[in-house]
């Protein structure tokens, strides 16, 4: 063989390999693989397959238009589609012929991932059963979709097996990756772990019908199937009209590449008005706030950092004269001390949490900031209990305690109450944080029966719906403490007044 044969022969099987691979690159884009090797298409109990182990179902019924053969199986307890629960609406029965062309009303059929689709609505494998099937036909059995709290209804802007690409604005095949929603209890509490897997999803398709619309991928989709949204520069949320909305995963939005299955990466397609400035809110952005809440948040922090200098004067003096002091003294310095690193801390926390606002995890130094912001809290109010307990003491028995030995005995149990009392309930909420404090994908709280701090979550303080129990009440409680000893001190020195007047 010549060289010029042998070359030529190189060239032409060089040329074969690539339009081989050319061609199956290009069949793998346009009608990709997606039937799941794991997936089995179940059997009506009282069905009229006999022994078939596997179905075959036609291109025209096929929503990627190519044959495709599912196995079968029986799993199935009952005569329902669901196996776990009976159905507590409707069944119906569905009979699917197989048409020799596509149809161009397309709705009925199956999509590679087992999903049927009837109407607007996709039923997953493990909600309807086959009950029959012929040459001619296909069978099933469907229970008809129940919107409720532990099966929450989504309308999908594509598809139960493809996603929105941003490249193409299209939709597109999601490679055996299924979206599935984040759920949320409320704008701020995510249903997560066991909450979150007895959560079932009925997908339907309905894009929203207007000319105007944007995306946005700062939402939360709540377990009655409404939706909330933020925009940006806002700071409260909205819940746009049922109709006027869709919700479904991304791919190519940040980076190129197909639907990676990050919880995260979903997004919400709303009707806007032509007038109305769309803005794209992500879920990690953090931006600048320059509402009225942001405003008043700067001219409180202002307002308490004007205060502190006056309290550094109050304790300096103390600390200059302690040799002078008795136990009165000693208190009064110890709870101004306990004022001023909390209003410290408390200008601190308001101005980062107005001027910013992010839906991230905590950092460090943030949920550090809240710790300490919790406890002087709390110090400073038990130190205003002990100086009225102190008062109510000396005013009860009439008589001042001059004696530095006794004064200082007293003054321990003082500090071990003002001091001491605060740090035990702070350690038991950090605890409750670390054992308790679980946060979604989205940065949410995990809703759970257990309420917790949350030190640092969406501020360097103490989480808004946890302050009630973890600050509120607490200090509620010491306030009234405070009014009855000052109340019984009042008492004592009006009834020493009509004593010393009785005695003249």
């Amino acid at each position: 063989m010549t060289v010029t044969a042998t070359f030529s022969w190189t060239v032409f099987l060089f040329v074969l390999i690539l339009t081989s691979s050319l061609i199956t690159i290009s069949t793998s884009q346009n009608s990709p693989t997606l039937i799941n090797p794991n997936l089995r298409l179940n059997k009506c109990l009282y069905n009229e397959l006999g022994k078939m182990k596997n179905i075959y179902l036609p291109s025209t019924i096929m929503g990627n238009n190519e044959n495709a053969t599912f196995p079968l199986q029986l799993k199935c307890a009952t005569r329902l589609p669901h196996c776990l629960q009976p159905c507590s609406t409707e069944i119906l029965r569905v009979r699917i012929p197989f048409p020799e062309v596509r149809p161009s009303i397309f709705n009925v059929h199956f999509t590679p991932s087992g999903f049927i689709r009837y109407g607007s609505d996709f039923f997953p494998p493990d909600e309807y059963c086959i009950l029959g099937s012929s040459q001619e036909s296909v069978t099933i059995e469907i229970c008809r979709p129940e919107c409720k709290k532990t099966h929450v209804c989504v309308p999908k802007c594509c598809s139960a097996d493809k996603v929105l690409d941003m490249q193409s604005n299209s939709c597109q095949y999601s490679l055996q990756r299924i979206w599935e929603p984040l759920v949320h209890k409320t704008e701020d509490l995510q249903l997560c772990g066991e909450k979150r897997a007895n959560i079932r999803f009925h997908y339907y398709q309905a894009p929203p019908s207007c000319q105007t619309q944007a995306f946005f991928l700062k939402f939360r989709l709540l377990v009655d199937g409404s939706v909330v949204l933020r925009e940006l520069l806002a700071s409260e949320w909205k819940r746009p009209q049922p109709g006027q909305f869709c919700l479904d995963g991304v791919q190519n939005l940040d980076t190129v590449g197909p639907y990676s299955g990050d919880p995260l990466d979903q997004v919400l397609l709303i009707c806007a008005d032509d007038e109305e400035e769309i803005v794209l809110g992500k879920n990690n952005a953090t931006a600048f706030s320059n509402n009225k809440k942001a405003i008043t948040g700067i001219l409180y922090s202002i307002l308490l950092f004007l205060g502190t200098p006056f309290l550094l004067v109050t304790v300096i003096v103390y600390i200059l004269l302690w040799g002078k002091q008795n136990v009165h003294g000693w208190t009064l310095f110890s709870h101004t001390l306990a004022m001023l690193l909390f209003y410290l801390l408390q200008g601190i926390t308001n101005a980062v949490s107005r001027l910013y606002d992010s839906d991230d995890n905590a950092s460090t130094s943030c949920m550090l900031i809240g710790i300490a912001n919790h406890y002087f809290a709390l110090a400073s109010f038990c130190w205003m209990t002990m100086i009225n307990y102190d008062l109510w003491s000396m005013f009860r028995y009439l008589q001042n305690t001059v004696g530095r030995s006794r004064g200082m005995k007293r003054f321990v149990v003082y500090m071990i109450i003002g001091w001491g009392v605060p740090f035990i309930a702070v350690l038991i909420c950090v605890v409750l944080d670390l054992e308790f404090g679980l946060y979604g994908d989205d940065g949410a709280e995990c809703a759970t029966e257990i309420v917790v701090p949350l030190y640092g979550h969406k501020s360097c303080y103490i989480f808004e719906q946890s302050r009630p129990y973890f600050l509120f009440y607490p200090i509620g409680t010491l306030m009234a403490i405070n009014v009855i000893f000052a109340g019984l001190t009042a008492f004592n020195i009006i009834s020493g007044q009509r004593s010393s007047t009785a005695v003249l």
